[in-house]
């Protein structure tokens, strides 16, 4: 069977059309007519970026953009895991290029100028990281604070100290790049690390909670505002053998003084097995729920295989005594 090639990437310089510079795709079907957006956040390698970039396998033939800011899309392991990594492209095409809000603005626009064309033909879009995405324009706030200070009487020499002013321009950036890709007639999925101790707002203010890490406090709002589901990913390795073990992923759901998530449509369980996007995408459509839901079944039955197993290594043990 041949190998199937590598996602192609493309370039954040759209020409003078503003146009996305790749073959535009055959719309998607009807299936994929209503958008999901979704933030996943949690620790490291608790399943987040695959979880997100399961995107791909639902309905339609459109591409999934993902905007790579941290190590980029690691395709071997995304195929292995059933991932249509086929449909995926990443942006910038240099990995070393510096994430700017005029960089993200322009590709905004060459997305929205492609959807009108051509309806269907991105899938969705992936963040991965906003956390970093965040910082990245922190930076340039500071920078382009710098700058506008040249002109007066007091000009600042340096962007390494962040100060109050850079907040206001981060918070109206972030609004501005949020509201924007949230707006476009495809589906959305933010990746995020998560930050403990975080003051809690609304019902639970005066709590201390879980929640995605962003830089300025005041642009996380904007953010849970955006999407419909925010779930925080938690894996858990389980022996279930002499030199087997699984990685179960399972997302936390439910709201609480010590961890801020989100479900605007009340349809997912508190805890959800192998929260991919796709299948987050079916219990929004009511395709699937948690009675009948066999990732249940599947995870229930790898701890039982690890009960069993541990159980049987301290009989072992016990009768070598």
């Amino acid at each position: 069977m041949p190998k199937a090639a590598p996602p192609a990437t493309f370039s954040s310089d759209g020409g003078d059309t503003g146009d996305l510079p790749f073959a535009t795709r055959k719309p998607a079907s009807e299936e994929a007519s209503e958008f999901l957006r979704v933030m996943f956040f949690g620790q490291e390698s608790t399943g987040k970026t695959t979880s997100a970039l399961f995107m791909a396998n639902a309905p339609g033939d459109g591409i999934v953009l993902v905007v790579s800011l941290e190590n980029g899309v690691k395709i071997k392991p995304l195929r292995d895991l059933g991932v249509n990594v086929d449909l995926i492209r990443e942006w910038p095409e240099d990995p070393t290029e510096r994430v700017t809000f005029e960089g993200l603005e322009k590709l905004f626009y060459q997305c929205s100028n492609q959807l009108r064309k051509a309806p269907g033909s991105i899938k969705g879009v992936v963040f991965d990281t906003w956390s970093v995405a965040s910082y990245a324009l922190l930076e340039g706030a500071a920078e382009f604070q710098v700058e506008r200070s040249k002109n007066g009487n007091n000009p600042r020499t340096s962007s390494r100290a962040i100060e109050l002013q850079d907040y206001n321009t981060l918070l109206k950036d972030c609004r501005d790049i949020i509201n924007k890709f949230a707006s476009l007639p495809c589906h959305l999925a933010i990746v995020g690390q998560e930050a403990d101790q975080v003051p809690g707002e609304g019902e639970f203010k005066g709590f201390k909670q879980i929640a995605v890490d962003v830089a300025g406090s005041k642009t996380r709002p904007l953010l849970y505002a955006a999407v419909d589901m925010a779930v925080r990913c938690v894996a858990e390795t389980v022996v279930t053998g002499e030199y087997e073990s699984k990685i179960l992923i399972t997302a936390q759901t439910a709201k609480s003084n010590t961890l801020r998530v989100k479900d605007r449509f009340h349809v997912l369980p508190p805890r959800l097995p192998e929260p991919r996007f796709d299948r987050l995408l079916d219990y929004y459509q009511e395709d699937v729920v948690a009675s009948t839901d066999v990732a249940f079944t599947i995870h229930a039955e790898t701890r039982e295989s690890a009960a069993k197993f541990e159980a049987d290594r301290k009989a072992a043990a016990r009768g070598k005594r």
